[in-house]
């Protein structure tokens, strides 16, 4: 039998604009965030050295833009390090990074096709000078604010990001992103 829905609970303000049917129905939106406080062990440089992407590894996620972004930092910076440390879920996207990574100086690759635990992730965020957020925005993830942003701002890791995005202007309020 189908029942009647009450009210609805959505995960991101940016589904009430994408799925006409919640308009229909009572809602409450319980955004992603983090509960974190500040925790981190070093200090902001004016000269960050130890770079970081989070998170799932993607074409979509963008860590091939975030090496790209890094390689031009390198140029002004030569003694930046970049992190990356998650999840790659697709051994040939696996493979195609694990080349890119061996041919770029200055980058550590932490993965597997396990997911990474949290508290690896989580100790890796508390010890960068500064994140790389380098989705390409589509229609899946225009309207969203990625758990890493939230992550970042709680722990008050400075990133950088793609103008234009959803979490850009929100990372706005917090002074953390540009």
């Amino acid at each position: 039998t189908i029942q009647k829905t009450d009210h609805l609970l959505v995960a991101e303000k940016g589904y009430v604009e994408e799925i006409p049917f919640i308009q229909k129905h009572k809602f409450l939106v319980l955004e992603n965030k983090s509960l974190y406080k500040k925790d981190r062990e070093n200090s902001r440089s004016e000269s960050p050295k130890d770079l970081i992407f989070t998170g799932n590894l993607s074409v979509n996620s963008g860590i091939l833009t975030a090496i790209k972004i890094y390689e031009s930092i390198k140029e002004k910076l030569p003694t930046a390090e970049l992190l990356i440390i998650g999840h790659c879920p697709d051994s040939s996207f696996r493979k195609t990074l694990l080349s890119k990574v061996k041919s770029t100086k200055g980058i550590t690759l932490k993965t597997d096709i396990e997911p990474i635990p949290y508290h690896q992730i989580k100790d890796a965020i508390t010890h960068a000078d500064l994140a790389i957020v380098s989705y390409d925005i589509n229609p899946s993830n225009q309207h969203c604010i990625p758990t890493k942003v939230f992550e970042y701002i709680s722990l008050e890791l400075p990133f950088i990001c793609e103008a234009g995005s959803k979490w850009e202007k929100y990372s706005k309020t917090s002074n953390m992103g540009f």
